[in-house]
């Protein structure tokens, strides 16, 4: 996949990655440190879950990111 994340990446000239994971230690410092490693020169980011083991039922609202918290990230994205 590493393939076709770099090449829609140099087309969007952005990265925004929504890693339901914990925010440490998840897929996402994977992809960003990758993507510095290829040279990747566009502003990067990402939103990630609080720290926290993945509760079910109405508990994971308060420990995933919102589709706002998503939102919000892309439209600061856009104005790098």
């Amino acid at each position: 996949p590493w393939a076709a994340i770099e090449a829609h990446a140099r087309a969007c000239g952005r990265v925004l990655i929504a890693d339901e994971c914990r925010a440490s230690g998840g897929v996402a410092d994977a992809i960003l440190a990758r993507m510095v490693q290829r040279h990747f020169d566009g502003p990067m980011d990402a939103v990630r879950s609080a720290d926290s083991y993945v509760p079910l039922g109405p508990a994971a609202d308060q420990v995933l990111m919102s589709e706002d918290e998503i939102l919000d990230a892309a439209l600061k994205l856009l104005e790098r």
